[in-house]
């Protein structure tokens, strides 16, 4: 049975998580964990339910998604011209590591930015690879939930976006 009274996240909401990215609350369900009750979040995302227990929301890994303008406005920093990133690889992944920790979108769209400049003209690292397409699908798909847009159109229009940053980068 779903009770649905947390005020913070409502069902409906959508949420955006570090690591399971954009999902759909479903409401809350009361699990029986080592003999105590615990409230959980039940969040629908592309590939199944993940639940969040109610103790653990005030963390940065899990924010409200995005407004419309925010997306358009982080559109807008993609286009900027990307900051060159370290030759030395632990720096390079010192700067990830704290883009990463933050949670915020503005990060990530930075990050995703530099990283993109960087393979202008050097071979990313398989993690640094990894990292700019998990930052292309997280806005992709904060993008889509946000607009209820296709994700090929959001898709073309963040290419165009890094495609014209590019253009600024030395």
């Amino acid at each position: 049975q779903m009770d649905i009274t947390e005020p913070r996240y409502r069902s409906g909401e959508w949420i955006v998580h570090s690591r399971y990215g954009v999902g759909k609350i479903e409401g809350i369900e009361v699990k029986h964990l080592s003999g105590a009750e615990e409230k959980f979040l039940k969040v629908r995302i592309q590939n199944g339910v993940y639940w969040m227990s109610l103790d653990k929301l005030d963390v940065n890994y899990v924010r409200p998604i995005s407004s419309k303008s925010t997306i358009h406005r982080y559109l807008s920093v993609v286009r900027k011209k990307p900051r060159k990133l370290a030759n030395d690889y632990r720096v390079r992944n010192k700067y990830i590591s704290e883009m990463l920790a933050t949670g915020s979108l503005l990060d990530q769209v930075r990050l995703m930015r530099d990283l993109n400049g960087r393979q202008k003209d050097k071979t990313l690292t398989e993690v640094e690879n990894e990292t700019l397409q998990r930052m292309r699908r997280l806005f992709i798909d904060e993008w889509v939930a946000c607009e209820q847009i296709d994700s090929s159109l959001a898709e073309e229009k963040l290419q165009d976006a890094l495609d014209c940053s590019l253009k600024k980068f030395s």
